[in-house]
């Protein structure tokens, strides 16, 4: 069984963290802006 496949078994998912989960907060706001992405820092 190759790795993805146990990750799906498992459950337990990897999340995003840092910089990824602030472009991924900010992207789904209305109204964002690109230049918000470019700046995006860990809150």
């Amino acid at each position: 069984m190759n790795m993805i496949e146990q990750l799906r078994l498992s459950g337990q998912l990897p999340s995003p963290k840092g910089v990824a989960l602030a472009i991924m907060e900010i992207s789904q706001r209305d109204g964002a802006r690109l230049d918000e992405v470019a700046v995006a820092r860990v809150p």
